[in-house]
């Protein structure tokens, strides 16, 4: 059997993070007042922020293990991904962000819209899963005599 030893330099770090994240997470959990300010940081972050908030919520995944999976696999030849991908997200943020601030705020920010659905999508995807789940296992769950 293994003997495990704490050590206490990484215990109390761990502890400290933990508890800076817990303050953090209660502290704007205060400051939200309704969805809106959740999704939307209440209309008051600026264009920089917000861009490079979608930036990151839309291409973090295959940016960190895609991209550099592609250049190894294939070389500095594929290089020109993230040029593209650059020069893209920068035209969109130039000709389409400011468009879709005045759109969404028309529209009275049509948050409620997407998240009834997005609900209602999980809602159905876990009530498939579940149903799945039962199905393959079922059999191994029957008695045995």
């Amino acid at each position: 059997m293994e003997i495990v030893q704490i050590n206490t330099e990484i215990s109390v770090m761990f502890i400290a993070y933990s508890a800076l994240m817990l303050w953090i997470g209660f502290y704007f959990y205060k400051q939200n007042k309704s969805v809106e300010d959740y999704f939307l940081g209440g209309r008051a972050m600026g264009p920089v922020v917000s861009a490079l908030s979608a930036g990151a919520s839309d291409m973090s995944g295959w940016l960190l293990m895609g991209l550099p999976g592609a250049l190894y696999v294939s070389g500095f030849m594929d290089s020109y991904i993230a040029i593209g991908l650059t020069i893209g997200a920068t035209l969109n943020w130039v000709f389409v962000a400011k468009r879709l601030r005045i759109y969404t705020s028309t529209i009275s920010n049509c948050i409620t819209i997407i998240l009834k659905r997005v609900l209602m999508t999980i809602h159905i995807f876990l009530g498939l899963y579940v149903r799945l789940l039962f199905w393959c296992f079922s059999p191994f769950m029957s008695p045995r005599d």
